[in-house]
């Protein structure tokens, strides 16, 4: 059940990010709920599935966007991983730390998809995408908050079972 309402969650992040939220992007950044829910797994469960999962929605991402197939899911698994790497060091009930992680984990995430991009030939423009992650991270600890309390919640719901 868990795992089917995370991805419901993900798919619905997936067509709002492509939808309404390019409607209010500023500066070319919208909010990625697909990377704040991979953070966020990551943070709970760890390297192994926080990659994993960042491999899995990010080609979720890749095939309903049609964009470089495969390229979001490289940059999502590693980003889900080093996450995951650092999440025995952080304390989760600090409401504030995964805000944070999540502001630090969008840089990450930028300049993943920046070196991924250059070794298969995209030409992209690493300082204009870096100034777009400045949006993203914006976007993205705007609506963190409210996505963490949820899945802090069901966490630890799912977990006294």
């Amino acid at each position: 059940m868990k795992y089917a309402l995370l991805v419901f969650s993900a798919f619905i992040g997936i067509v709002l990010q492509d939808t309404v939220f390019n409607a209010i992007s500023i500066a070319e950044g919208k909010p990625d709920i697909v990377l704040i829910l991979v953070v966020f797994y990551a943070l709970f469960h760890g390297h192994i599935h926080g990659g994993l999962l960042g491999v899995a929605f990010g080609l979720m991402e890749d095939l309903m966007t049609g964009r470089f197939i495969g390229l979001n899911a490289i940059c999502k698994g590693l980003t889900g991983f080093i996450v995951g790497l650092m999440s025995e060091r952080l304390y989760k009930n600090n409401f504030s730390i995964p805000v944070i992680t999540v502001f630090v984990a969008t840089f990450l995430h930028g300049i993943i998809y920046v070196c991924c991009g250059a070794v298969i030939g995209l030409n992209l423009e690493g300082i204009r995408l870096m100034m777009v992650s400045i949006a993203d991270a914006v976007y993205n600890i705007v609506f963190s908050p409210f996505f963490y309390a949820a899945f802090y919640h069901f966490y630890t719901l799912n977990k006294e079972e």
